[in-house]
């Protein structure tokens, strides 16, 4: 192996719009001096910290930028005209004071987690109470404003995974919407702190383009004790007695009903993807009338104003006023939302040009290496969510993207102008999140886990010469295909599966996990070899010569463990011969040469040779802060948080 010596090159990581995902536009209290009815939205960003802006129905606005660990903040609620309780991690509750930018963070007792919107404010108890989804079962805590500690912290024992909005029931008790795999209502007494589940459906398309996980619109109905909410689909339930009731109005079309504005309902739908349809439910007549159409902008990002205007702040931050009868455009701001994101992907597109992707938007941005210029190209797909694998075939660029899974085709040598360039040229059904990718010659296949709450996977292929696309779901029934890999010799896809679904979002069926070959041509699986019960993942990491390739076991007893299997007869040693991946080592990327990968190590970026366990040399020496790598033929690029570096030809010789 002969070592080469290589190019290093550094450049600062590009400025991209910053985006305003799963935060909901929420109504605060008005301006002190003008009246001015005011809300609050923020960004999520995993590398610098989030963005957030105070905004007036006027467009005045102020922005606040958090350092990390303040990635976002999903649930916030309003105490009073100057103060801001907010929460993006189960574990700290933050008191910000917008008018002074003062923060304070507390500890709620609770384990680390991804808090969505919802969290409740109970001004009698001065308590505020939030939920999510730990890993193993809901977990709630309780913190008390007044007295700034925590009062209570544990599981909920509820099926809702993910909290969504909540209701006041009216008797000093809370109803909060929980969804998936179904939908459900977690009462919770704050007096006492106890918790109790209703089950509204077992399961739900989670993908609808109603967000049925949202029942924003309550009201009394004549004959009907206590409050009510509309269920989209399902019609009012009265909360108190947890029964849905025949009585009440009911719209000819469905949409996400977000209150009441006179005689009208107010709702908001993305028909097409990030496209909010804004409507007018009349509810003595049941008749729906379109008001307007805002690009870009997921339903959560909507309000209305009392005076009677439709308020957004869309996905890439442009607030905008429409008339609610009207629909007209009344004013438009662009916010200041740039900032450098984390990246997911990287790949070189041509001397000394680097293309990369940034988490949770689906924006995408080239930078020259040379001159340290970065571009924010825009969007790369459509939906909401990101890019989260690509490849080359030729000179161009594909990419897949999380929600929808779509395909796009990007050509580098013309000017970047969605949805032309890029263009979507695969849109499978029932996929959702990319996970797997590689290039075969002139096709493309990658696979994608089912949508949240379902099980399964659906395998795609695309030819890059023809343009078709085709598809195979479930190649492997309850199991998710996670890694895909390519023996030449044999003509073979070899694929690693796992048992879970996205994110844990639905209870596993399978007891194993399996090894895979398929047949490129039909998608169908051609061998088979399951792995002991206890492990929940299966990675193909690479291919180490004469049609064997190495295996990487995850979860069980065990920890991480590899293994080899051949292809001539596909079968999963004894574990007695499996070997305990060395300690430190993280992702792993093939090289071109046979059971050497690039490794992420606590010491860096490091080229280890598999077959053996051995270390082979460091590729970043003591510049070993990275947060991601990406192999790219010879060459190696990474980034920390502020700078992409590209170790040209590191590889060579190999």
């Amino acid at each position: 192996m002969v070592h080469v010596k290589h190019r290093v090159i550094r450049a600062p990581i590009p400025a991209t719009r910053d985006p305003f995902i799963n935060t909901p536009l929420i109504r605060v209290f008005p301006d002190s001096t003008t009246g001015a009815e005011r809300f609050w939205t923020s960004t999520w960003n995993s590398n610098e910290g989030t963005t957030a802006v105070l905004i007036d129905e006027h467009g005045g606005h102020e922005i606040h930028r958090f350092k990390p660990p303040h990635f976002g903040f999903y649930s916030a609620v309003a105490v009073d005209a100057d103060t801001l309780w907010l929460c993006g991690d189960l574990s700290r509750v933050v008191r910000y004071t917008p008018g002074s930018r003062k923060l304070e963070v507390f500890d709620t007792g609770a384990p680390s987690a991804l808090v969505f919107n919802g969290m409740i404010h109970d001004r009698p108890t001065g308590k505020l109470m939030a939920m999510a989804y730990t890993g193993g079962v809901p977990h709630a805590f309780t913190f008390d404003i007044r007295k700034r500690k925590a009062v209570f912290s544990g599981p909920t024992r509820t099926p809702g995974l993910y909290m969504r909005c909540s209701h006041s029931v009216g008797d000093g008790t809370w109803a909060s919407v929980q969804h998936l795999p179904g939908q459900e209502l977690l009462y919770w007494d704050p007096r006492t702190d106890r918790f109790e589940g209703h089950t509204l459906t077992p399961t739900m398309d989670s993908e609808n383009v109603v967000a049925t996980t949202y029942f924003l619109l309550r009201q009394r109905i004549p004959g009907v004790e206590g409050w009510c909410v509309y269920v989209p689909t399902l019609g009012w339930f009265e909360l108190r007695r947890r029964r849905f009731v025949k009585a009440g109005p009911r719209p000819e079309r469905e949409m996400t009903w977000m209150g009441r504005w006179k005689g009208f309902a107010f709702g908001v739908a993305n028909v097409e993807r990030a496209v909010a349809t804004v409507g007018l439910w009349d509810l003595k007549t049941g008749k729906v009338r379109e008001v307007c159409r805002i690009s870009d902008c997921p339903l959560q990002n909507v309000n209305f104003t009392r005076s009677g205007a439709v308020v957004s702040v869309s996905l890439y931050g442009q607030f905008a006023r429409h008339d609610l009868l009207t629909g007209q455009l009344q004013s438009s701001r662009v916010l200041d939302a740039d900032a450098r994101g984390s990246i997911d992907c990287m790949t070189r597109v041509g001397g000394d040009r680097v293309l990369g992707t940034t988490f949770i938007t689906q924006r995408f941005w080239t930078l020259n290496l040379r001159s340290g210029r970065g571009d924010d190209l825009g969007r790369a797909a459509p939906g909401v969510g990101e890019i989260m694998k690509l490849c080359k075939v030729g000179t161009r660029v594909y990419m897949a993207a999380y929600t929808g899974s779509e395909l796009v085709e990007y050509d580098p040598a013309r000017s970047a102008r969605f949805p032309e360039n890029p263009r979507v040229v695969a849109t499978p059904k029932d996929a959702m999140r990319p996970v797997a990718m590689i290039p075969v010659g002139r096709f493309v296949f990658y696979a994608s886990n089912a949508p949240y709450g379902r099980l399964g996977c659906t395998l795609t292929r695309y030819d890059t010469r023809t343009g078709e696309a085709r598809t195979r779901q479930d190649p492997s029934p309850n199991l998710a295909i996670r890694s895909l890999a390519y023996d030449a010799r044999a003509k073979r896809l070899v694929a690693g599966t796992t048992v879970e679904a996205d994110c844990g979002s639905a209870k596993p069926r399978a007891r194993t996990v399996r090894v895979l070959t398929i047949d490129p041509g039909t998608l169908e699986v051609v061998q088979s070899a399951s792995l002991p019960e206890g492990v929940h993942t299966v990675t193909v990491v690479c291919a180490i010569g004469g049609g064997r390739w190495m295996c990487l076991a995850s979860g069980g007893a065990g920890g991480s463990r590899l293994f080899d299997v051949s292809l001539r007869k596909l079968a999963v040693p004894a574990e007695s011969a499996w070997r305990a991946l060395p300690a430190g080592l993280g992702a792993m990327a093939p090289t071109r040469s046979p059971g050497i990968v690039v490794a992420g190590a606590r010491e860096g970026i490091q080229l280890w040779d598999l077959r053996t366990l051995t270390f082979v040399r460091s590729l970043t020496g003591k510049d070993g802060a990275h947060t991601h790598f990406h192999v790219d033929g010879d060459d190696v690029i990474y980034n920390d948080r502020s700078t992409v570096t590209l170790l040209e030809g590191c590889l060579r010789g190999l």
